[in-house]
């Protein structure tokens, strides 16, 4: 987060040179609150005003970084329920079409194959279809 912070700096000082002045983006009132959402990465999931709406991402970062543990744990106990529960509250439309909740997925996935190895299982496998006779291919 530290080099987020240092560019976001830059960014707002660069902002009063090149016309992006953060009274305008954030309002007079409510500047320093938004300022401070904003610097922490969670102005996306607050729906907050952004200086610089490509870094909705950094959002994504910090609520994985906080959810993971829970991610992991529930993925321990419950395996592939707990991902096709997940789906299910995904495409019925429970958890709502943002970026956070599109990626999600990927991180409960990924916590499914790190805790069953599934990342060596796939290398090994795909090294060993490399090495098979031409023929199986076809």
């Amino acid at each position: 987060m530290s080099g987020f912070w240092f560019i976001f700096v830059l960014a707002i000082i660069s902002g009063f040179f090149f016309g992006r002045n953060p009274f305008d983006v954030y309002g007079v009132k409510t500047s320093p609150v938004f300022a401070l959402i904003d610097f922490l990465g969670l102005s996306h999931l607050m729906k907050t005003p952004e200086f610089n709406a490509t870094w909705w991402y950094m959002s994504l970062a910090v609520v994985l970084v906080l959810v993971f543990p829970l991610v992991f744990a529930f993925t321990k106990r419950f395996k592939l329920i707990g991902l096709f529960g997940f789906a299910f509250l995904y495409y019925a439309g429970f958890l709502g079409n943002s970026e956070i909740t599109q990626y999600f997925a990927s991180a409960v996935l990924g916590c499914l194959l790190a805790q069953r190895n599934g990342f060596l299982k796939t290398s090994r496998r795909s090294l060993s279809l490399r090495h098979c006779p031409r023929r199986a291919y076809e």
